[in-house]
């Protein structure tokens, strides 16, 4: 018996033998039959919002909002099974549905096919084989991962809700024409008591229901599901509620997605077919009043079809406030948040999560599997293949909750820190991070320029910089001079390792470069190598005099290189490979008499290069490929073709001497 299992609760459900698998065989035909995605990826967040549940492929996790804790709660492998035994994929066995969570937070619901034919007895006899198994309903502890059986029954149960109150509980089955053919792929909407008792089928008369999970209003009355119609109608899918006794029938218009309930009750929210388009629309619940909020622009078709009316749209979700609408088209694009008032969107996902990969949606996190909103409506949660994190829902930066580690199969705490207050400038004055502050007035400006720094970099809110730790032990500073002052702001990112999952974009600094690092009088390395920095370089680096090292290597920056950082004559290397920067090499670069070595590689720098570069006599390196560069060499960097190892990349010529 298996650990942790205890004998499964009794059901007013009848029990039939099935001559064909639920889980296995049947699970690939049901591809072909049901409307979207076999396994539908879900999140939620705890009623206290301190967690978040999260289902990756067959399996439910929980993890704390803050990124240091991930846990297993549920595995649906078969009890006894052996992949061996017929050769099916560990991937193909236990599918799920969404999960749902219960009022108190205290209990999981999902489907699940752990539980075989006749268990507990069953696992103690024969090998047990695909036939054992079906689809079931269970529960699991959110605390102790203690699991439950709740329907035993050899029909299709799936997609579980709980009522608002908890006392019951909406679900999808096939056990009212379990013995045919077309089971799978025509269920119906029914409602059970939370012990599994008092089974009641809602969705008598109609053809059956699409596979999205029901949505209980919010006082628990009616339930709003998508169906397709009546027997002898077509095959369009629309928008239907009915009251939790199973009365009160009503159609509400076409729909491609699952609906969502306005906070108030008063309206449902979801996807409607038009004419060449998909829009997000919301309706009273009576029916009537039914107003278009935007376009969703990203919508995916049918795999035989390419009309609006054939759309999968996976998620609709209204806020909790009631003013906005999370809206998430598929698997491969970003999440769109509308106002339900204000015309318009904002765009809160497409995330990049490799930088090297050219466009988003290339990188490992490819779109957005699940999505929810936090119990204030303040933050979202976010789940993709490889990743699962939070970002504030008037956007901002992510913040890590967990990563996949494909090597080990396992989920791993991310924990890249909470998102950042405003910095508490004053408190350099008075707190820890600086001693004396009466007699190192230099130092606590230096404090106050970088709190600014990690505030206006929004993901160095993962570093360890606050008033009440000393200066000298913040991530990355050093110090040094009399008085002391900070000499050094070290910020490098590690080259990426093949054996684990390339760093996401949150891992790393990003936005844009802030000017406030010029204020940083005595710095002497600036070092922020593979981050994610975004838009130009600040002209107010010109001012850091006494710069000698400058490494802003792989990240995205762009725009044209200011002419500024010319005035940079203690500098004695300067990095900006790898990026996005335009225009031309600065001339003033000729002034930086001290530096020995320069790498411009792998942008998209144009025009010729300046002869003023040859005035640089210390130039041991100079690395220019991957540009779009015309001319020729200047003449007087010939003495460096010994080092320059990109004259061939460059394909351009030395320039003829001055006669």
């Amino acid at each position: 018996m298996r650990p942790g299992y205890r004998t499964p609760v009794a059901t007013a459900a009848e029990i039939h033998p099935l001559s064909t698998n639920q889980c296995f065989d049947r699970a690939r035909t049901l591809r072909r039959f049901v409307p979207g995605r076999l396994v539908q990826d879900s999140v939620h967040w705890s009623p206290d919002g301190l967690s978040v549940f999260f289902t990756h492929g067959r399996n439910v996790y929980a993890a704390a909002v803050d990124g240091t804790n991930v846990r297993q709660l549920v595995n649906p492998v078969p009890i006894g099974y052996g992949e061996s035994q017929n050769k099916v994929s560990s991937s193909e066995i236990g599918v799920m549905s969404a999960v749902s969570v219960s009022p108190d937070g205290a209990t999981l619901l999902h489907s699940t096919c752990a539980f075989p034919r006749g268990y507990p007895d069953s696992v103690r006899g024969a090998p047990l084989t695909q036939q054992d198994y079906q689809y079931d309903i269970a529960l699991v502890s959110t605390t102790s991962g203690e699991p439950r059986r709740l329907t035993v029954h050899d029909a299709y149960d799936n997609f579980p809700v709980w009522s608002p109150d908890g006392t019951r509980i909406a679900f999808l089955s096939a056990r009212h024409r379990e013995l045919e053919a077309e089971a799978f792929a025509r269920p119906h909407l029914y409602t059970m008591s939370a012990d599994g008792s008092e089974v009641r089928r809602l969705s008598a008369g109609l053809e059956f229901v699409i596979n999205h999970s029901p949505q209980w209003s919010p006082d628990g009355e009616r339930l709003a599901f998508v169906a397709v119609g009546r027997p002898g109608a077509s095959l369009a899918q629309n928008l239907y509620t009915v009251r939790a006794d199973g009365t009160d029938l009503r159609r509400l218009g076409p729909a491609i997605s699952g609906p969502s309930w306005s906070p108030d009750g008063r309206r449902l929210a979801f996807a409607q077919p038009e004419a060449t388009t998909v829009a997000l629309v919301t309706i009273a619940a009576d029916g009537t009043d039914v107003r278009r909020v935007t376009t969703i622009e990203r919508w995916k078709p049918d795999y035989y079809e390419r009309k609006p009316v054939d759309a999968w749209i996976e998620s609709v979700v209204w806020s909790p406030a009631g003013t906005h609408i999370l809206v998430r088209p598929d698997d491969k694009h970003s999440a769109i948040v509308a106002g339900v008032d204000v015309p318009g969107r904002t765009v809160v996902g497409l995330v990049r999560w490799d930088a090297r990969l050219g466009t988003p949606g290339e990188g490992r996190f490819l779109g957005i599997r699940a999505a929810g909103w936090s119990p204030d409506g303040a933050w979202l949660v976010l789940v993709g293949p490889e990743h699962v994190v939070t970002v504030a829902a008037n956007g901002g930066p992510l913040r890590g909750v967990a990563q996949w580690y494909e090597s080990d199969e396992s989920w791993q705490p991310l924990n890249v820190g909470q998102e950042l207050a405003p910095p508490d400038v004053t408190g350099c004055t008075f707190g820890a991070a600086v001693p004396e502050p009466d007699a190192n007035p230099g130092l606590v400006t230096d404090c106050a320029t970088l709190l600014e720094v990690q505030q206006a970099l929004a993901d160095g809110a993962a570093l360890n910089w606050d008033v009440y730790r000393p200066i000298g032990q913040w991530e990355g500073v050093s110090l040094g001079g009399t008085p002391r002052r900070v000499h050094v702001v070290s910020l490098e990112n590690p080259p990426h390792s093949p054996n684990r999952a390339p760093p996401p974009t949150l891992s790393g600094l990003h936005r844009p470069l802030p000017a406030a690092l010029g204020r940083l009088t005595q710095l002497r390395v600036l070092n922020l190598t593979r981050n994610q920095i975004t838009g130009p370089i600040p002209a107010e680096l010109g001012e850091l005099s006494s710069l000698q090292e400058l490494f802003l290597d792989s990240n995205h920056l762009s725009g044209q290189i200011p002419p500024e950082l010319g005035r940079l004559s203690a500098l004695v290397s300067l990095g900006l490979s790898a990026n996005r920067l335009t225009g031309p090499i600065p001339k003033e670069f000729g002034q930086l008499r001290n530096l020995n070595g320069l790498s411009l590689r792998d942008n998209q720098l144009t025009g010729p290069i300046p002869a003023e570069l040859g005035l640089i006599e210390s130039l041991g390196s100079l690395d220019l490929g991957g540009n779009q560069l015309t001319g020729c060499i200047p003449a007087a960097l010939s003495r460096l073709k010994p080092n320059y190892t990109d004259v061939d990349d460059l394909g351009l010529p030395f320039c003829e001497p001055a006669a």
